[in-house]
């Protein structure tokens, strides 16, 4: 008997979809007995004991969490399409080597935010994120507040870690 291509892809398929029903049933049941004891829906009141000045701080850290997040969604998308054109034999040398500069500088990039991040920690701001681009840096400072001595720190911080002017340098106060 020979086997086809059809056949193959057909049998492949069918395997897959064999193993994914195994794993859901798998799973499912996991999570079943997990929760044996709760009714799905039913509604419970919690008391969290949060203060609405924690709230509010809450609000401010999940601000800087939310940019953290989206800024390594956006770095991580950036890499993966640079790592397709590598990938790629279709596409010619030069255009892989930009390619690898590319990554190297996001990878620069993100050391640098790093640094900026931990020094400012270390300064005593609770809450920050730097963002690094060509066209200069932009620090977001959770503050209600700044004095012109924190300026001043957060602006050395900043040109000790970047090849950036002084005019390209934006704090942002986030309260």
């Amino acid at each position: 008997m020979k086997l086809g291509k059809k056949q193959i892809v057909i049998f492949s398929l069918l395997l897959v979809m064999g193993v994914a029903i195994y794993l859901n049933m798998t799973f499912d049941n996991n999570i079943t007995l997990q929760n044996k004891d709760k009714i799905l829906g039913e509604a419970t009141l919690v008391n969290t004991g949060v203060s609405t000045e924690e709230t509010e701080e809450i609000k401010t850290t999940s601000y800087f969490d939310e940019a953290k997040i989206t800024r390594q969604k956006n770095r991580d998308e950036a890499v993966e399409l640079l790592n397709d054109i590598i990938d790629n034999e279709k596409v010619d040398s030069q255009t892989k080597e930009k390619a690898v500069i590319d990554i190297t500088n996001i990878a620069n990039t993100v050391e640098k935010e790093g640094k900026i991040e931990n020094l400012l920690k270390a300064k005593g701001f609770s809450e920050c994120v730097a963002l690094c681009s060509s066209d200069g840096v932009s620090v977001m400072v959770a503050s209600d507040g700044l004095e012109p001595k924190e300026v001043s720190q957060i602006k050395d911080i900043v040109l000790s870690e970047t090849n950036v002017s002084s005019s390209n340098i934006k704090i942002i106060e986030v309260n």
